[in-house]
């Protein structure tokens, strides 16, 4: 991060309010936790291959794994790999995971499973779009 705003100090001449929206589009960019919509498509139809073969947790226990951050764990043992989120990704995702189930409850009262799935068609609808920032 150092070696980016060095270099934008040295290219940025005034007016000084560009220099200034260059260095935090740059922190924002830096930041930024990409996700796609692929993913939730491939958690959801993993939920669904598990849900059909015969895996069930309530909506209590869901909402238990959510509200101690302990979901993204459970998933990966239980329902698929995410390997395709690192750390802060996955530290985005628990805070997205608590925020939906802490919103909506899509009608769904008693199988954990199909309000996940919920959750996942909601963020492939709309992507989380928080950051690490949003995160301190």
């Amino acid at each position: 991060m150092h070696y980016v705003l060095t270099f934008v100090r040295k290219i940025c001449k005034p007016p000084i309010a560009s220099c200034t929206f260059v260095v935090q589009f740059i922190k924002f960019s830096i930041n930024m936790v990409k996700f796609t919509t692929s993913q939730f498509c491939y958690i959801g139809t993993q939920i669904a291959i598990k849900q059909d073969k015969g895996l069930h947790i309530s909506v209590d226990e869901l909402t238990e794994l959510i509200d101690n951050n302990k979901l993204l764990p459970w998933i990966e043992l239980n329902i698929c790999s995410l390997d395709f989120w690192d750390t802060d990704a996955r530290r985005v995702m628990d805070v997205e995971f608590w925020s939906i189930a802490n919103c909506y409850d899509f009608g769904i009262e008693n199988d954990g499973l199909a309000r996940l799935s919920a959750y996942c068609f909601a963020f492939t609808a709309n992507l989380p779009t928080r950051t690490l920032a949003d995160l301190d």
